[in-house]
């Protein structure tokens, strides 16, 4: 076998000298499965395995996307070949390759493998599966393309350099009694005859190996077979059938491997069962409750029973960073452990896949995965190298002010089926980043319910204006696979009243990886508002997906945010005219401590600190604190109560009207209180309301917005 220039293998002499006395003893006893390292302390490695170090999962045959199962000679060559960040083509990256099934349905609902929710495969399948494996431009035919340009690249020291192949043999599920006749006999195989069920083993073996030969593969190898089935049950049955397997596929000069799930059926018995090589799998990718001590575990388990490990790429690392840092674990732990000196194969999805995917971006924390991906497989991974990424984007520069603030926004498009149906409200501005695809920190936006200017708008309140405004920022989705894109634009707008916006500019995109896409404006000037609207147009797929909408000062700027009340409190804070009014009468100071953004006290009208008991009245004050320090102090205003005893009765009605003709003079809250209807003055109307109030035929709190 070809071995890389400079990176040749020396076996250990011991264990050459325990090989050999192995084989003088058991010889009477041994044939081609001799080569199994059945049950040895240390992880599987390469010699066990024509010299497999590191192994590509190249899914093939999707019968609804068969594109996601063909594979080009382009998108083999940054594979077979590691390709640095300049473009220039270095070194041998993946060295082995295996071609298995997409996990989906065929025609009519089958599956190739098993699963309660689908009917099990028919002959037909099993034969479309070989085809599309050996599909002219695709696969196998374009693998051997790519393996013959990396080599003329590379130059002469890799010119017996040949990529391991491993083709995949197909569970023939018991439940199906009416498979096709794969034998020629003129009976149709029926699995529930475990003799059928051979056959059609035996008929899936030959058939690839003939094909393979067929195809006279210049720069390929065929090295053996794969179980595809992740944990093997317990009935004597299905122990008879996979030693048939690994006996007839041994019978062949071929090896076999297995790559059984985490806990898996079987996986500490993978030896007794005849397989060369199994590798384990964490599974810490798939898993969300999973921690990374769960790699640790299975590198500890696969060495301990002489397997190798899995490692597991999903696209899921591109959109969170929670994932992405995963990914980075099972680079830093298997290093650590040592696993990636022994025998590592790697899932990565479909096509592209991930590691291609990653080759082919333009963003640095993708393009990482690639290189960090080929320094593991060539054992020249440091742990120390890799940058974990943050759980959300830092505004460096920036205090921020709009978190917590109310907003009021475009319908958003729920769907609680995939993720995204709770909608409190609150999502852009808690100050909480998405974290996954679907996430209920997502905000849908669907083309389907834009405003009339056709665009989404997001209106936040920051509770009173600031005349220092200078960061203004969303965090946007982009997964065009789903539908969601960044949008064509987004232009910031600003307003003092709440009613007339002015635009001050439009945002620049900031694209990286992960669900953290920027679209940030940061005026040359600052700007003075209180209200801020981002006006979104559409991008080119139906949703636009929205977490967070930013709002920020020069940092240092000791500015302080404006009092708020929480969502469905029971009090409305005007913070122009420095008030909270109180939205029903003998509200208690224990309703609404706890209710505010700041930590507050409350006294009563004649300073007293009100208790939780004591009924709260107009006159009465909330001073909220902002940083351990006194902000501001708020009057207390009840509508309608005038005299500050926490009700609305005739003495409230007799001061307002006495305020009305003149007679009476009312401090800055007892007009608050008195203006019921919210127009800026005390006028007949409101006199009207209260007098209404009290006798029963209206309630002035209802028509309080």
């Amino acid at each position: 076998m070809f071995k890389k220039p400079k990176k040749g293998m020396v076996k250990p002499m011991k264990r050459a000298f325990v090989y050999l006395l192995t084989f003088l003893f058991l010889l009477p006893c041994l044939a081609f499965a001799s080569s199994i390292k059945a049950g040895a302390e240390g992880y599987a490695t390469p010699d066990m395995l024509d010299e497999t170090d590191n192994l590509f999962l190249s899914y093939t045959f999707n019968h609804s996307y068969p594109a996601s199962g063909h594979r080009s000679k382009e998108g083999y060559k940054p594979l077979v070949g590691y390709i640095d960040p300049e473009g220039k083509l270095r070194d041998i990256f993946f060295d082995s390759f295996l071609f298995l099934p997409c996990v989906t349905p065929t025609e009519g609902n089958r599956a190739l493998f098993r699963h309660d929710k689908y009917l099990p495969a028919i002959f037909s399948d099993w034969q479309m599966f070989i085809d599309d494996c050996f599909i002219d431009g695709y696969n196998i035919p374009a693998l051997n393309q790519a393996v013959g340009e990396v080599k003329a690249e590379l130059g002469s020291a890799y010119t017996s350099f040949k990529a391991n192949v491993f083709l995949t043999i197909l569970y023939p599920t018991q439940t199906q009694t009416d498979f096709g006749d794969v034998d020629g006999d003129g009976k149709t195989e029926n699995f529930s005859n475990i003799e059928d069920r051979k056959k059609a083993v035996k008929w899936i073996v030959d058939t690839q190996i003939q094909r393979f030969n067929n195809g006279n593969y210049q720069n390929l190898n065929l090295v053996g077979f794969y179980w595809f089935e992740e944990f093997i049950s317990t009935d004597s049955e299905e122990r008879t059938l996979v030693t048939y397997m690994n006996d007839y596929v041994h019978s062949l000069k071929l090896k076999t491997i297995w790559i059984p799930y985490y806990t898996a059926t079987g996986y500490n018995e993978w030896d007794t069962y005849g397989f060369n090589v199994a590798c384990y799998q964490p599974n810490y990718m798939f898993v969300s409750a999973a921690t990374k001590q769960r790699v640790t575990t299975a590198c500890n388990t696969a060495k301990r029973l002489g397997m190798g490990i899995e490692i597991e790429a999903a696209y899921s690392m591109f959109t969170s960073v929670e994932y992405y840092n995963r990914y980075l674990d099972y680079l830093s732990i298997c290093t650590t452990l040592g696993a990636n000196q022994g025998i590592k194969m790697y899932y990565n999805e479909a096509v592209d896949g991930v590691f291609y995917t990653a080759y082919k971006s333009d963003i640095p924390e993708i393009r990482r995965i690639y290189d960090y991906t080929y320094k593991y497989a060539s054992k020249t991974l440091n742990p120390a190298e890799l940058i974990y990424v943050e759980e959300k984007p830092k505004y460096e520069g920036y205090d921020i002010i709009s978190v917590g603030c109310p907003y009021t926004a475009t319908s958003p498009y729920t769907n609680s089926t995939l993720g995204y149906g709770s909608v409190s409200g609150t999502e852009l501005t808690d100050g909480v980043f998405g974290k996954s695809d679907y996430d209920t920190e997502w905000v849908a936006f669907h083309v389907s319910k834009t405003e009339s200017d056709g665009c989404y708008h997001i209106d936040v309140d920051l509770g009173k204006t600031f005349d220092i405004l200078t960061l203004f920022s969303l965090e946007l989705h982009h997964l065009p696979g789903s539908g969601i894109t960044l949008p064509e634009s987004v232009e910031f707008l600003v307003s003092t009243n709440g009613s007339s916006y002015k635009s001050i500019g439009y945002a620049e995109f900031t694209r990286s990886a992960f669900a953290y896409n920027q679209a940030t404006l940061t005026p040359d000037k600052p700007v003075t508002a209180r209200f801020v609207r981002a006006k979104i147009k559409p991008g080119t797929h139906v949703f636009v997906f929205v977490s967070e909408m930013t709002i920020g000062v020069p940092k240092g700027s000791n500015v302080v945010p404006a009092l708020r009340a929480n969502k469905n409190a029971p009090v409305l804070v005007n913070n122009d005219e420095k008030y909270c009014a109180l939205l029903g009468e003998q509200i208690k100071a224990s309703a609404i401590s706890g209710q505010f953004s700041h930590t507050v006290t409350i006294r009563t009208a004649d300073g007293l600190a009100a208790g939780g008991s004591t009924m709260l009245g107009t006159g009465g004050t909330i001073t909220y604190f902002h940083q351990g320090k006194q902000a501001d102090t708020y009057s207390i205003v009840v509508f309608g109560d005038i005299d500050g005893d926490a009700e609305i009765s005739s003495i409230d009605y007799l001061l307002t009207k006495k305020a009305f003709i003149g007679s009476v003079s009312l401090n800055a809250a007892q007009l608050a209180a008195a203006d019921v209807n919210l127009d800026g003055s005390v006028d007949s109307l409101d006199i009207l309301l209260i007098k209404r109030h009290i006798i029963g035929t209206d309630n002035i709190y209802t028509r309080i917005p």
